[in-house]
């Protein structure tokens, strides 16, 4: 039979709300959400600012051959790059 179960349901649901509402979960789950989005926007940002770093000049090129070079080292050669985003 259609609809059997829906009143159960939407009762169930409806509890699950209240709950998460006088818990404060509600309000924890969406500041863990929103904090995540910022932190994903954020990476999407730098990482579009650091390929253009590298690909300017050629200083991503400039800082593999150093790297093969063995002249510098990965954290080095990364604080350079952080160094022309965040001057």
């Amino acid at each position: 039979d259609k609809g059997v179960g829906l009143e159960e349901l939407i009762t169930t649901i409806d509890a699950h709300w209240a709950h998460l509402n006088a818990s404060g979960d509600i309000n924890r789950r969406r500041r863990g959400r929103e904090q995540f989005l910022l932190r994903n926007a954020l990476r999407d940002r730098i990482a579009r600012r650091m390929d253009a770093a590298l690909d300017k000049d050629g200083l991503g090129d400039q800082l593999v051959d150093a790297l093969i070079a063995r002249e510098t080292d990965p954290y080095t050669a990364a604080d350079k790059v952080l160094k022309k985003l965040f001057p």
